[in-house]
């Protein structure tokens, strides 16, 4: 059982992970993904649902890291009309989040 279900599991992981680099509530996806596997699969299902949170944290972590290297800390996600960013470093210089 755990041979499709688990590179499934990590595959689907490995996307929701990268879906929080595009917007960061997607980490709530995982969560609901994972209970949805456990609610399945009861018992036999929780190897599949580790196995798509710890896919999804390379994702996570990829974004930590980037606000952590932009904003200075790794749960700040500052707007461009923020105190830590200028105008200049804005797309469209005039956006607010």
């Amino acid at each position: 059982m755990f041979g499709k279900e688990k590179s499934a599991a990590a595959a689907a992981g490995l996307v929701l992970g990268l879906a929080t680099l595009v917007r960061p509530t997607n980490v709530l996806a995982v969560i609901v993904f994972a209970l949805a596997i456990l609610a399945c699969h009861r018992k036999s299902g929780l190897r599949a649902a580790f196995t798509l949170c710890a896919a999804s944290a390379i994702g996570v972590a990829i974004l930590l890291a980037h606000n952590a290297v932009l904003f200075g800390s790794p749960f700040a996600f500052v707007g461009c009309r923020g105190n830590r960013l200028t105008r200049g470093q804005c797309l469209g210089g005039d956006i607010a989040f």
